[in-house]
């Protein structure tokens, strides 16, 4: 009993003295803390105190003389587009550079592939946008600019690009290629834009010039339509045939499909029942020239979008 006491009161020594350790280290930080602090008081460094911004300081004024591409006389490329104004010194592009005759190019160091560009007025909206489908290398890091050409008007007007991802993108020839949506906001203006081109602060010439699609609003509306991703390579005319019959029996009175690559006797099919009305068969070859699978894929979120916003008030 005598050692269990003794051993007892050991322990409890030794959790006093632990204690009192503890709290002689928190004191000591706490007094480190405040010397630093008087250190920083006693070397000059205050903390600011006025604070004011651009438009505060009375030496600064607004910049006056903001001048376009066309103003400088020694630039003839494009460079520096940063106004929304009217770019005087822009013509509208004469070659057209293209990809199986549907993609456009945007001259740029980088890839940048367009499909096709809508007008987009819906109600919802904070504006009003022409939409370009397109496929190209990351751009989130890149500065983009929508060139609009009015019917009546040389020169077009000039908008920021928003960035949207439609899809996960795949690598092709050692890049990153990603499913896009790029926006040009309108800003209310009563007139649409017949057509679109896209440029980027690095592109010299102009060379995309995609119509502005006005989706059609047909007093008579679907009730229910299909759009169909991306088709290609040899299917069984049979199978095709079943498929697009189980659609009819499910209700479905439309069906727009996408021909990437299908084979003749599959094609075939298709351009049947679309003499019929009931398939709206179009066409999205590969937006690059080599034929693997996973550039075919590449189309997949591009023809969907395309579908939807061909249809969204039929």
């Amino acid at each position: 009993m005598g050692q269990g006491c003794f051993k007892l009161q050991i322990t409890q020594c030794w959790k006093w003295r632990c204690n009192v350790l503890l709290v002689t280290v928190l004191l000591y930080i706490v007094w480190q803390v405040g010397l630093n602090s008087d250190k920083v008081e006693q070397s000059g460094i205050e903390r600011p105190q006025n604070i004011r911004t651009v438009s505060e300081q009375p030496g600064i004024g607004r910049p006056q003389n903001i001048r376009t591409v066309d103003e400088q006389p020694g630039i003839q490329r494009l460079q520096n587009i940063r106004t929304v104004n009217e770019q005087p010194g822009i013509q509208r592009p004469q070659n057209i550079r293209t990809v199986n005759d549907v993609w456009q190019v945007v001259n740029d160091s980088v890839e940048i592939y367009l499909f096709s560009a809508y007008y987009d007025d819906r109600p919802a909206l904070e504006d009003t946008f022409v939409r370009i489908i397109a496929v190209s290398e990351l751009m989130e890091m890149r500065e983009m600019y929508c060139l609009l050409w009015l019917p009546n008007d040389k020169a077009p007007l000039v908008r920021h690009v928003r960035l949207s991802k439609l899809g996960m993108g795949i690598y092709r020839h050692g890049k990153h290629f990603r499913e896009y949506l790029y926006s040009c906001a309108l800003n209310h203006m009563q007139s649409i834009p017949t057509h679109v081109s896209v440029v980027t602060e690095k592109s010299q010439v102009v060379t995309s010039y995609l119509p502005v699609n006005i989706p059609d609003r047909p007093r008579d509306k679907l009730i229910f339509g299909s759009c169909v991703s991306v088709s290609y390579w040899k299917h069984n005319p049979l199978w095709i045939i079943e498929w697009l019959e189980l659609h009819r029996m499910w209700g479905v009175e439309e069906i727009t499909v996408y021909n990437n690559s299908l084979a003749p006797e599959s094609a075939k099919v298709f351009q049947h029942y679309a003499k019929e009305g009931y398939v709206d068969f179009r066409q999205a070859p590969s937006v690059m020239s080599d034929s693997g699978e996973e550039t075919i894929l590449l189309n997949m979120a591009p023809v969907i979008n395309d579908c939807m916003y061909r249809n969204m008030y039929r």
